[in-house]
C-alpha cells in the first residue's frame, strides 16, 4: 500500500515555477482556499459576479469610513502648507494657488459629491482621483522648489502613498499604475524639468522606489485580504441560513412524521380491531355468529393490506427501486381502465365519475403503475366530495410531446397551506384528531413520484369550497421513445 501511495505521489503532476511559488506564498499569507476563487495577478475575484457584488459591498459598507479618511487626508494636505511659507520666495504665490486654490478645493468637492446617493457608487473613482491629485500637486511643488536647501516635500508623497495603501480600498491595478506613474513623473521632474541636487536625487530615487514597491505590496495584500474576508463572511452567512433552513425542515419533518405515525396507528388499529372483534364472536359461538362476520373480517383484512401495500410502495418509490415497464396504450383505453378500476370504490361512496372529452393519443407508460397513480388522485377527489357529487376525468393533447389527463372534483377544496404540503410525505390535509376522512396521506406523494419518474409531471389547483383540479402530464409515445 505504501509503495502504491509513493507511486501516485510521484505520478501526480506538480505545479512548477512562478505559479507554484505564488500558490505557496498565497497559502502562507491567506490560508487554504479555492485556487479558482481569485485572480491573483489582478488581486480580484475570478468571477465577474462575485467582483460586482464585492464592489457593491464596498460602496454600501466601506464608503462612509473611506469618506472620513479622505477628509482627514485633505486636512493633513492643508497642514503641510506651512512648509510653503518656509520654503518659497519667488514661487510662493503659484504654490499657494496650487494648494489652496486648485487642489484642496477640488479634492474637497470630490469628497462632498461622494456623499450624494447618486454619486456614491463612484466613490472608489473619486478616491483614486484624490491620490492622483495629491501626488501630482506635490511633484509640481517639488518642481517649483529651489534647487538646493528645499525641505523634503517628497515625504508628503510617501505619506499619501501610505495613507491610501493602508487605510483605503483601491483596486490593485489602478493603485499600482498611480504609484508607478507618480514615481516616473517625479523622476522626470527632478532630473529633466527642474533638476535638483545630486544627493537629493539619488536618495529620493532610493526611497521613492522602495515606498512604491511597499505601497504596491501593501495594496495587493489589503485587496486580497479584504476580498477573502468578504467571501468568508458571505460563506458563514450562507451556512448559517442553510443550517437554519435545515433545522426548520427537520422540525417540520419530525412533526409530520409524528402526525403520520399517529394516523398510521389509527389506520391499522381500526381494521385490526374489527378483525379481532368478529373473530372473537365467531370463536365464542360459531353457530350464533352473524353470517356477515366472515365478510367483515375479509374486508378489514383487505383494507389493512391495501394500506400496508401503499406504505411499502412509497418506500420503494423513495428508494428509487420501482421498476417501470413502459408499453404503448391509447389515452382512451387508459381512462376507461381507470373508471372501471374505481367503479366499486365509487359505488360505496355515492360519488359518480364522469368521462369528459378524451383526445386521441398514444401514450408510452407503465400501465400498472400509472393506473395506480391516477387511482390515488381519484381517491383523493372522492374523499373530498360529498354524496351525490361527481368527479370528471378528461384528456387532451397539451403539446406535440405531452398529453394531460385532468381529474376534477367540486368538493371542499384546499387552502394554500394544504396545497403546499400536498406532495410532501408524512403530511396530511387534516390533523389526526380532527380529520374527517381516512387514509395514510401518501396518495398524492406516490402519484407525483410515479408520474415524474416516467418523464411526466403533476400539478394541482384548488380553492376552498371550489373543488380541486389535478393535471397529470404523461409522455406520448414519440417523445418517450426518443428520450429512451
Amino acid at each position: 500500500m505504501a509503495e502504491d501511495v509513493d507511486r501516485e505521489t510521484i505520478a501526480r503532476p506538480r505545479p512548477r515555477g512562478l505559479k507554484a511559488a505564488g500558490e505557496t506564498i498565497g497559502r502562507a499569507l491567506f490560508g487554504s482556499l479555492d485556487p479558482g476563487l481569485l485572480d491573483w495577478r489582478r488581486a480580484r475575484f475570478s468571477s465577474g459576479d462575485d467582483e460586482t457584488a464585492y464592489q457593491q459591498f464596498l460602496v454600501e459598507v466601506e464608503a462612509p469610513k473611506g469618506q472620513i479618511v479622505n477628509l482627514v487626508g485633505i486636512a493633513i494636505y492643508y497642514l503641510f502648507g506651512i512648509l510653503d511659507f518656509l520654503t518659497f520666495d519667488s514661487n510662493l504665490a503659484a504654490v499657494l494657488t496650487l494648494r489652496w486654490g486648485v487642489v484642496g478645493p477640488t479634492a474637497a468637492a470630490i469628497v462632498l459629491i461622494s456623499f450624494l446617493p447618486r454619486f456614491r457608487k463612484y466613490f472608489m473613482v473619486g478616491t483614486a482621483s484624490l491620490l492622483v491629485l495629491g501626488a501630482v500637486s506635490i511633484i509640481a511643488m517639488i518642481g517649483l522648489a529651489p534647487r538646493e536647501g528645499a525641505p523634503p516635500y517628497i515625504i508628503g508623497i510617501f505619506a499619501i502613498f501610505i495613507l491610501f495603501a493602508c487605510l483605503q480600498r483601491l483596486r490593485f491595478e489602478a493603485a499600482a499604475a498611480i504609484y508607478v506613474a507618480s514615481f516616473a513623473l517625479w523622476s522626470l521632474t527632478v532630473n529633466v524639468i527642474s533638476p535638483k541636487g545630486e544627493i537629493e536625487v539619488l536618495s529620493g530615487h532610493f526611497f521613492f522606489a522602495w515606498i512604491t514597491v511597499v505601497s504596491m505590496a501593501t495594496t495587493y495584500v489589503q485587496e486580497i485580504q479584504s476580498r477573502l474576508l468578504y467571501y468568508r463572511d458571505r460563506q458563514r452567512e450562507a451556512d448559517a441560513a442553510r443550517i437554519k433552513q435545515l433545522l426548520v425542515e427537520a422540525t417540520a419533518a419530525d412533526r409530520s412524521k409524528s402526525n403520520f405515525l399517529s394516523i398510521l396507528s389509527h389506520e391499522l388499529r381500526t381494521p385490526l380491531h374489527q378483525i379481532l372483534g368478529f373473530a372473537e364472536v365467531m370463536q365464542a359461538s360459531p353457530r350464533d355468529a352473524p353470517p356477515e362476520s366472515l365478510a367483515q373480517i375479509t374486508a378489514s383484512a383487505q383494507q389493512m393490506l391495501g394500506r400496508i401495500s401503499k406504505m411499502l410502495r412509497y418506500a420503494d418509490a423513495a428508494a428509487g427501486t420501482i421498476k417501470f415497464e413502459p408499453e404503448e396504450i391509447s389515452a382512451a383505453e387508459l381512462v376507461a381502465a381507470l373508471t372501471e378500476q374505481m367503479r366499486e370504490r365509487l359505488a360505496k361512496s355515492g360519488v359518480t365519475i364522469k368521462t369528459g372529452d378524451v383526445d386521441r393519443a398514444a401514450l408510452f407508460i407503465d400501465v400498472s403503475h400509472t393506473l395506480y397513480a391516477l387511482s390515488n388522485v381519484v381517491e383523493n377527489a372522492v374523499s373530498a366530495s360529498a354524496r351525490g357529487q361527481s368527479v370528471t376525468v378528461s384528456g387532451r393533447r397539451a403539446a406535440p410531446n405531452a398529453y394531460v389527463i385532468r381529474i376534477e372534483d367540486s368538493g371542499r377544496g384546499m387552502t394554500p397551506a394544504q396545497i403546499e404540503n400536498a406532495f410532501k410525505p408524512f403530511s396530511l390535509a387534516q390533523d389526526v384528531r380532527s380529520r374527517a376522512t381516512e387514509g395514510t396521506g401518501l396518495g398524492l406523494t406516490l402519484a407525483d413520484k410515479i408520474v415524474r419518474d416516467q418523464q411526466g409531471s403533476l400539478t394541482l389547483r384548488s380553492a376552498v369550497g371550489a373543488g380541486t383540479t389535478v393535471d397529470i402530464e404523461l409522455p406520448v409515445a414519440e417523445r418517450a421513445r426518443s428520450a429512451a
